[in-house]
């Protein structure tokens, strides 16, 4: 059984549905992130966990009890909004002992415990100064703490590195995961930021236009979206539109006629389906790349108009492929395709004409 569960959450605003029927679960301890384009309803799914909205449909339990009509101060829910919500007349030390004084913990116990967090996050010879006299990292880190140091049943974060410094987001990304794994609070994080996303968290809530499209992990979610929507919003390259199918009954295959030429695939399930196929997505790591040329189908010829040596990607401009001639093509309708490989691979030189392959196991299929 999850720790915690939402079911068929809603939530309307005037005549706007802003979630419909929002559902997933994770389990304790796990660090959950939901991912999505900005209005499509992530920070109101965590209002309506923490009790500032109240759903008109649907229920949140935590640990098997339902929480969903609770009032706030009940919930022991802890929340860092997108501003921090950090009061500026407090101390560092004050901000952080908020939550236990509610609480009533004893003074010398709030003491001990606020030390111990601070020691572990670095915040010791702040806390005496108020928000406005320490750095953007500093402050971000005092909301966490303000969060976690009531021992929360689960801890809410909202776009916590929106407003970091580039060169700061990578550090306070990874100390919120350590934060988070050392206390072993059920998370669930909100972002746009698919890379903060897929480095933080076990598992992935994809989200678009108040639905869930997909649940699962990185991996899974990042290779094997689950449909072109899931695809769109995840903002994945190589993904293109399909015009028409052509069935080989001899050998079970698809002809599908897409943006980068004709694509064969053998595929059962597809080969009987009726439905139209609506678009392709291609795996990058699922294309070898040549200086000599390769035979069959799902071959190609590009040339590379750029290399991302930092995550070892090359971008391809497909020039020839074995069913679309280059006269037909106008320039505005080269299409790029992304390679990925391994730094050992990574030898090749923009500009350069090269050979690529597709494969099979490569290509997903959008109805």
């Amino acid at each position: 059984m999850p720790y915690f569960e939402v079911n068929d959450l809603c939530y309307r605003y005037e005549e706007h549905w802003i979630l419909q029927d929002v559902s997933f679960t994770a389990k304790k301890g796990e660090f959950i992130a939901i991912v999505g384009p900005s209005g499509c309803g992530k920070t109101t799914i965590l209002k309506t966990i923490v009790g500032i909205l109240s759903p008109q449909k649907g229920s949140i339990t935590i640990n098997s009890y339902d929480i969903t009509n609770e009032p706030i101060e009940t919930r022991n829910i802890g929340y860092v909004p997108q501003n921090q919500g950090l009061f500026p007349h407090l101390s560092v030390f004050e901000n952080i002992a908020f939550g236990l004084r509610a609480q009533k913990w004893k003074k010398n116990e709030i003491g001990k415990h606020i030390r111990d967090l601070a020691e572990i996050s670095e915040l010791e010879s702040v806390l005496d100064r108020k928000p406005h006299e320490i750095s953007g990292g500093q402050q971000q880190r005092v909301a966490l703490l303000r969060a976690i140091a009531p021992f929360p049943k689960l801890l809410l974060l909202d776009e916590p590195l929106s407003n970091i410094d580039t060169q700061l987001r990578e550090h306070l990304a990874v100390y919120i995961r350590k934060l988070q794994e050392e206390s072993q609070i059920t998370t669930l994080f909100v972002t746009h930021d698919l890379d903060e996303a897929k480095m933080l968290a076990d598992k992935l809530v994809v989200l678009n236009q108040g639905k869930v499209l997909q649940t699962g992990t990185p991996v899974e979610v990042n290779f094997k979206p689950a449909s072109i929507e899931v695809a769109t919003t995840l903002g994945l390259k190589n993904l293109y539109k399909t015009s028409s199918t052509v069935k080989n009954a001899e050998k079970h295959s698809i002809q599908l006629k897409s943006e980068i030429g004709n694509i064969e695939v053998f595929d059962e399930d597809l080969f009987d389906s009726t439905k139209e196929i609506r678009g392709i997505y291609i795996n990058p790591t699922m294309i070898t790349i040549s200086r000599e040329p390769f035979s069959g189908k799902n071959s190609y010829i590009g040339k590379i108009v750029a290399v991302i040596p930092d995550t070892m990607l090359l971008q391809v401009t497909l020039l020839v492929s074995i069913t679309l001639e280059i006269e037909k093509l106008s320039k505005n309708n080269f299409k790029i395709l992304r390679v990925q490989l391994s730094s050992s691979e990574c030898n090749y030189q923009i500009s350069e004409i090269v050979h690529l392959k597709i494969h099979q196991d490569g290509i997903k299929f959008y109805e």
